[in-house]
């Protein structure tokens, strides 16, 4: 306890907790932004609603961040109400936390499912994944709480007042790395042949679902340093671990809604304003014929192409099947303009 005291000033405690604030507030913000614009174009599934989950989540995790509790690492001497502080974020951290973290891969699992065609193996393996990262949800809340609450009569008595189980931190870790490692794999193999989007859209796309390795990023610098308890950021990192971790996970599963709609309004504002000519300064022509209003037999339409067969081709390079998508997907309507949606329509079906 003198050792910790010594680390941990007073001061540090209030560094970590201002940037890391800001941290919670940027993902809140990300959060209501998500679910607004989700919702304003009628876009809501299965991912907003794991969204939603891990924003109310957040709601608990966040003030905890602020009890009086962490007063243990810098006094040598606390009160009851510092005491029973610390037990209470120690319980919110190991419940709220895993519900916060997981619900935030579901859905980014099932987002990397809007940008696939159904049926597809990859289609397939992201529903797999989602409802892998369920049963991990399921499992790490619930043994956490059985585990603390058949502890609770040794933790809650000894100072740091915080249920640690270091022989569950291996499997922890090793779940966190599985995830990180397939929400980069699924999406790239998606993309990797997949949508046919102008060049700045697919690399915004592409890197919104590479950013899902800041978390195994951050479980590399925290498994690192948490073996090096020699120095105050060491201990910090133990300390805030849930608390920055939580925040990451959030900002990075709402990252692709808030980038593509920020990609469309730039978008929007740079495209040159064209003028129509009015109707005094257009000459009359003449009117078509019958042949001309309902089209020549031998009319080929500039959307396609003939093959050597006879047969009509589309100039996209995807299969008819690769754009019939039966989840709401809002790639489409952020990335393309109203003309290529059109276009995508008329060749979603053989």
């Amino acid at each position: 306890m003198v050792e910790r005291h010594r680390l941990v000033t007073k001061r540090n405690i209030l560094t970590w907790r201002s940037w890391i604030t800001v941290l919670h507030v940027g993902a809140i913000i990300s959060s209501f932004f998500r679910l607004y614009r989700q919702r304003k174009v009628s876009k809501l599934w299965l991912d907003d609603y794991f969204a939603a989950l891990a924003l109310a989540a957040e709601f608990v995790l966040f003030p905890a961040l602020w009890l009086l509790g962490v007063a243990v690492y810098h006094k040598v001497h606390v009160s009851r109400e510092v005491v029973i502080s610390q037990i209470v974020a120690s319980w919110i951290v190991n419940s709220v936390f895993w519900i916060l973290l997981w619900s935030t891969r579901i859905s980014f699992a099932l987002s990397t499912a809007r940008f696939t065609p159904p049926g597809t193996f990859l289609y397939k393996s992201a529903i797999a994944l989602s409802g892998i990262f369920f049963g991990i949800l399921v499992a790490c809340t619930s043994y956490m709480t059985v585990k603390r609450a058949k502890m609770y009569s040794i933790w809650s008595k000894e100072a740091p007042y915080q249920c640690i189980l270091p022989s569950w931190i291996p499997e922890l870790l090793t779940f966190d790395f599985f995830a990180d490692i397939s929400l980069v794999i699924i999406p790239a193999c998606a993309f990797w042949g997949g949508l046919k989007l102008d060049y700045t859209a697919r690399r915004l796309i592409q890197a919104c679902f590479a950013a899902t390795s800041l978390t195994a990023a951050w479980n590399i610098i925290y498994t690192s340093h948490s073996t090096c308890t020699g120095s105050c950021n060491s201990l910090m990192l133990i300390i805030f671990q849930p608390y920055i971790l939580g925040p990451i996970s959030l900002l990075v599963c709402n990252m692709l809604i808030v980038v593509t709609s920020l990609y469309r309004l730039f978008r929007d504002e740079s495209k040159p304003v064209v003028a129509m000519p009015s109707a005094s300064n257009v000459a009359p022509g003449p009117l078509p014929n019958n042949e001309e209003l309902q089209g020549s037999a031998h009319t080929i339409s500039p959307l396609t192409h003939p093959n050597r067969s006879g047969r009509q081709e589309s100039n996209w390079t995807e299969s008819p099947n690769q754009l019939d998508l039966t989840v709401p997907s809002t790639a489409w309507t952020d990335l393309n303009t109203p003309e290529d949606i059109e276009m995508q329509t008329r060749h979603s079906r053989p």
